[in-house]
C-alpha cells in the first residue's frame, strides 16, 4: 500500500515526516530518509498488531435524497403545528387552483 507523507526541514537540519489520517504520526529524523524510515515502522508496528485500512462507499448528495423518500407518517395528527402547516397547504392549492382557472 502507499501512503501520502508530508516530509518538512525543522530547526537544526533535521526533517520531520507526517503520515495524516487514519495514522495522524509524526517523527522526527537527522535525514529525510532517517524520519521517512521512522514513521514507514511505525504504521507497519500497528499493521502488525492488527489495524487495518479500508473504504466504504456511502450515497452522495442527490443520490441519497433521492433513495430515502422525505416521510411525515411520524408526526403526529394532533400536532398544532402540523395541523395549521395542512391547512395552509390546502388554502394555498385552493388559490393557485382559482387562479388556474
Amino acid at each position: 500500500m502507499q501512503f501520502p507523507i508530508l516530509i518538512e526541514p525543522i530547526d537544526k537540519g533535521r526533517f520531520r515526516a507526517h503520515a495524516g489520517s487514519p495514522f495522524t504520526l509524526f517523527v522526527e529524523g537527522a535525514t529525510e530518509a532517517e524520519a521517512t524510515q521512522h514513521l514507514s515502522r511505525l504504521i507497519a508496528e500497528r499493521i502488525e498488531r492488527g489495524i487495518r485500512v479500508t473504504t466504504i462507499t456511502l450515497p452522495n448528495g442527490a443520490e441519497a435524497s433521492a433513495q430515502t423518500p422525505l416521510s411525515l407518517d411520524s408526526l403526529p395528527k394532533d400536532d398544532w403545528f402540523f395541523q395549521t402547516l395542512q391547512e395552509a397547504i390546502a388554502e394555498n392549492r385552493l388559490r393557485e387552483d382559482e387562479v388556474g382557472r
